[in-house]
C-alpha cells in the first residue's frame, strides 16, 4: 500500500508573502481588488505512482473568482493550461513520471481580468523499486 503523500510532506500550504506579481510581473501588493495569496514560495513534493497529490493555496479576493491551473512537464519546456481544472485545489492521481514538473494556478477576478499567478508546486515523480526475485 503506497502512503499518503500528505503523510510523507506534511501541510503544503505554510509559507509568508513576501511580493505579489501579476502576469505581467509587476507589483501589485497595494491593489485590495486584485486577489492576494497566503505565500508565492515554492513547494517541492515527492510523490510516487498510484499515489494521491493535493496542490492547494489560500487566496484572498473580491470574487466571484476564477481558478486555471497550468503544467509544465519536465520534458517540455512549454507550460500547459489543463482546461478541466477550475478550482482553487488540484488533486492529482499520480500514474507515471510524464505528471512530473512544475504546476500553477492563475486567479482572476472582474478587477484584474487578466489574472495573477499563484505560488509553485514542483512534483517529483520517484518510481517505485521493483522487489528481487528469488532463485532457487
Amino acid at each position: 500500500m503506497t502512503p499518503d503523500i500528505r503523510q510523507i510532506i506534511g501541510k503544503i500550504t505554510e509559507a509568508n508573502v513576501q511580493s505579489l506579481s501579476s502576469a505581467s510581473g509587476k507589483a501589485r501588493e497595494e491593489d485590495p481588488e486584485v486577489p492576494t495569496f497566503d505565500r508565492l514560495a515554492t513547494s517541492v513534493l515527492c510523490a510516487t505512482p498510484d499515489s494521491e497529490v493535493i496542490l492547494e493555496f489560500v487566496v484572498r479576493g473580491v470574487g466571484p473568482l476564477e481558478f486555471q491551473w497550468f503544467h509544465t512537464p519536465i520534458d517540455r519546456p512549454r507550460e500547459i493550461a489543463m482546461l478541466e481544472e477550475r478550482h482553487p485545489s488540484l488533486k492529482l492521481r499520480v500514474h507515471n513520471i510524464t505528471q512530473a514538473g512544475l504546476y500553477r494556478c492563475r486567479v482572476s477576478n472582474p478587477y484584474c481580468t487578466e489574472g495573477v499567478f499563484g505560488p509553485r508546486f514542483a512534483l517529483k515523480v520517484i518510481p517505485l523499486q521493483k522487489g528481487e526475485v528469488s532463485r532457487k
